[in-house]
């Protein structure tokens, strides 16, 4: 991610390869970074956004609790939703 443009990546692949796996562990190691407060994630469609949510939520709780709450915070997760 060092030499990405804009900050911008792009995961691509086929179902099943760890695409959402993989976002949210990258999503992951740039929180950890103290000098980046927020991050934005999309997703193509609704359904890969709810499960990068909580793919992220479920991760980052288990590696918080694993490092005994010292060094890791847990992210806040918020879902956006367009309204009709």
């Amino acid at each position: 991610m060092r030499h990405s443009s804009l900050g911008l990546v792009g995961i691509l692949g086929f179902a099943g390869a760890g695409k959402t796996e993989t976002a949210a562990i990258a999503s992951l190691c740039l929180i950890g970074n103290p000098h980046i407060m927020k991050i934005y994630c999309s997703a193509a469609t609704n359904i890969a956004t709810d499960n990068f949510a909580e793919r992220l939520n479920r991760i980052g709780q288990s590696v918080h609790f694993s490092l005994l709450q010292k060094t890791f915070r847990v992210p806040m997760v918020v879902r956006g939703y367009q309204l009709s």
